[in-house]
């Protein structure tokens, strides 16, 4: 479906989310040395290789391509959009790594911007974010709001969450379920959709 260029009523513009902890350190020793005479050489010290050294890093995670139809200025381009932007927004609050989703919205997205503080603060004090999940669900509305922006109005479903210190202290939690009508405002550039904003 080719989009119609209507006019329409502007879409809300704020998203806020919070996190706080601790932070951790971390402790190194010295090598020792021998008090036995060594005339032609020079006794050299040796350490063992630590855990970090000797075993190899997980590859990250990865999403899946991109969806063909997110490169085409249609209604059925945006709603794919802000699906694949909700799997990216998942997979950053698994990881604590804002790319995620960063390189699918604009750079004067507020919302967007909240999100990436909120996680760079929790990965520089080593807390991980629990059952982080949001799902997308029934599209209520989806159209064009001007000549440039796009609108999409869904619910969105997300269950319990909670952040934890590295050692599995609650630093705060959310009990319960919500389902939410969330609008997401998107514009067409560089043969793309971008998430412009977002708010619940």
């Amino acid at each position: 479906m080719r989009i119609r260029r209507e006019r329409g009523a502007a879409w809300l513009l704020l998203a806020i989310a919070a996190v706080m902890g601790l932070g951790a350190c971390s402790t190194s020793g010295l090598p020792g040395g021998t008090d036995r005479p060594v005339p032609t050489a020079t006794a050299t010290a040796t350490t063992s290789p630590s855990p970090e050294e000797t075993e190899p890093a997980e590859p990250a995670p990865t999403l899946p391509p991109k969806p063909a139809a997110m490169s085409e200025e249609t209604e059925e381009g945006a709603i794919a959009t802000v699906r694949y932007f909700i799997d990216a927004v998942n997979m950053a609050y698994a990881t604590n790594d804002p790319s995620y989703f960063e390189d699918l919205a604009t750079d004067d997205c507020g919302s967007c911007d909240s999100i990436a503080s909120d996680l760079n603060t929790a990965a520089s004090k080593s807390q991980i974010f629990i059952n982080y999940n949001l799902t997308l669900g029934k599209i209520e509305k989806a159209g064009a709001v001007d000549a440039k922006m796009f609108g999409v109005a869904a619910k969105v479903h997300q269950g319990a969450i909670a952040l934890h210190e590295a050692d599995g202290t609650v630093v705060e939690q959310v009990d319960g379920e919500s389902n939410v009508l969330t609008k997401f405002a998107l514009v067409f550039v560089n043969e793309s959709w971008a998430v412009r904003e977002f708010v619940a």
